[in-house]
């Protein structure tokens, strides 16, 4: 018995657990066992609560203290504190390029990459030994294919095919087929772009296609399909890109929170372009307006596409994408007089406005469709018009046509690898 107590003693100054119980024994002295046992864990829980709370202040302190990287000091501090600490990474592919080059082509906007999703503890890691990393590159032609990227041996993703592009792409043999992620614990898909018409008169380009959301929850979404001598708007990380209504008509980018909208035909003097999607954090931009006037053939009035607002938010243990879609081009003539105005970019997550023509052929052409916000995709464009730009990993819109040997593309967006710090609850 005396041993026994002995024992106990010993347990009551050593382990902190048996402490907190004898601090309020006499609180639970008429508890049965399966409430001391119930009492004991939340004891557990908020002293192991207690002791990661106090290594992140210590990796903070010595961070501070120091001059050296999260993960030096991570290194520094040993094992205990590398086991509290996980590396989320996502790597993305790079965005594939529009299918019209000139007079040649498909018409299709570009597919955006793939995405590879992890959660790595750092104690799985040799910590001090280096992992490389490989950043994909935007194709840049309508034929090519985006960049591979990668996280050391660990995590890859393909980049899309651009949407003159039918090569296989990880098990999928299309035009515009979206990259692929290898090596996750969530693998996705990129986005496709939109489908499109090649016609010198009355062509139009397809959007491009954007990212899978960060997470990886699902794939990535679809370009927005073209009209008559109207290109489609560029998807965003949670919807698909929007198709005009109708003939000389632009649409507004997808956003975060909902997809872009169709505009009002280039007639009766005037024109209206479509409105940007919602984004979760801001709005999305505002259709352009046109109006030209026979007033001596002179008076023309044009209201410019907003761009979509909103913010991205990258912390430890969130990203968070809240861009609005851009808003579409207009432009609208009546007899000599002309008017016109481009598309608005996305916001982060979303897609760039299209861009219609308001006649056929090469009359009215050179508007400009929006770019696409971080993993969003570029605006499609009608014929003679210009595309735009996938952002980061998300594909290029495309032309209905246009001239010379190196026009009517958007380029794919670089891909993209982003590492975050979490802490292991």
């Amino acid at each position: 018995m005396e041993t026994e107590k002995r024992r106990l003693a010993v347990l009551r100054e050593t382990d902190p657990v048996m402490r907190e119980m004898a601090r309020i024994r006499d609180l639970m002295k008429n508890a049965t066992d399966q409430e001391r046992e119930a009492v004991e864990k939340l004891i557990r829980e908020r002293l192991r609560e207690q002791q990661e709370i106090k290594q992140t202040n210590e990796l903070q302190e010595f961070v501070e203290n120091n001059s050296v990287s999260a993960l030096e000091a991570i290194a520094l501090q040993g094992k205990s504190t590398a086991e509290a600490w996980e590396i989320r990474a996502h790597v993305y592919g790079a965005g594939g390029a529009g299918g019209t080059a000139g007079g040649t082509g498909n018409g299709y906007g570009g597919a955006a990459g793939g995405l590879a999703f992890s959660e790595i503890p750092l104690s799985a890691l040799t910590i001090g030994a280096a992992v490389s990393l490989t950043i994909g590159l935007g194709a840049q032609t309508s034929t090519g294919v985006g960049g591979t990227s990668s996280f050391g041996a660990l995590l890859s993703a393909t980049g899309g095919n651009s949407g003159n592009n039918d090569t296989d792409n990880l098990g999928l043999a299309a035009f515009s087929a979206g990259g692929m992620g290898g090596g996750g614990d969530i693998n996705r898909r990129g986005g496709s772009g939109g489908a499109g018409t090649l016609d010198a008169a009355t062509g139009g380009g397809g959007g491009g296609g954007s990212a899978p959301a960060p997470g990886g929850v699902t794939d990535g979404y679809s370009g927005g399909g073209s009209g008559s001598s109207s290109g489609g708007s560029g998807a965003s990380v949670l919807y698909d890109g929007a198709k005009p209504d109708t003939t000389f008509c632009s649409a507004g980018g997808s956003g975060t929170a909902g997809p872009g909208c169709s505009g009002a035909p280039a007639i009766n003097k005037h024109s209206h372009g479509g409105n940007g999607g919602s984004g979760l954090l801001g709005a999305g931009g505002n259709g352009a307006a046109a109006v030209a006037v026979a007033y001596s053939n002179t008076s023309q009035a044009t209201t410019r596409a907003g761009n979509g607002q909103g913010a991205a938010i990258l912390e430890p243990n969130q990203i968070l994408l809240g861009g609005g879609g851009g808003g579409g081009s207009a432009a609208c003539e009546y007899s000599s007089a002309r008017a016109s105005t481009n598309a608005g970019n996305g916001g982060p997550g979303a897609g760039g406005g299209s861009a219609a023509a308001f006649d056929s052929g090469s009359d009215g052409a050179l508007m400009l469709a929006g770019n696409g916000g971080l993993l969003g995709g570029g605006g499609g464009a009608g014929q003679y018009c210009i595309p735009g730009h996938g952002g980061n990993a998300g594909g290029g819109g495309a032309t209905g046509y246009n001239y010379g040997s190196d026009q009517g593309y958007g380029w794919g967006g670089d891909g993209l690898i982003i590492l975050q710090f979490a802490l292991i609850h």
